[in-house]
């Protein structure tokens, strides 16, 4: 799995590679730590890429949210497609975890503060 960060608009966007599983999931959990300390506006979390997510990817992608939801940092998942999407369905996560269809979308509120 890779993780490649970039910045737009004060918030951090993380584009997900490759599979995200028990073999790399803490790797998710280091950078929201550190993206939370820098203080960001938000943190979007791009799976267009993903391949596969196991029950440790999930686990990772809640312990962003949270980190990010009491540290008052607005959170997105986007672009959350086939097997990832049908993992995150069947963990029943969706009216859960903040889902949007685009990286655009999500720092479109972002900044818009909805």
């Amino acid at each position: 799995m890779e993780l490649k960060v970039t910045e737009a608009s004060g918030c951090s966007i993380v584009a997900v590679e490759g599979e995200l599983d028990l073999y790399n999931a803490f790797k998710l959990k280091e950078l929201t730590m550190k993206l939370v300390g820098q203080a960001v506006k938000g943190v979007v979390i791009n799976l267009a890429e993903a391949k596969y997510i196991d029950s440790s990817g999930v686990g990772s992608i809640i312990y962003s949210y949270a980190l990010c939801k009491n540290n008052k940092i607005a959170f997105f998942l986007t672009d959350v497609h086939g097997s990832v999407r049908r993992v995150i369905e069947l963990t029943k996560l969706i009216g859960f975890l903040p889902i949007v269809e685009s990286q655009d979308e999500a720092l479109h509120m972002i900044t818009s503060g909805k």
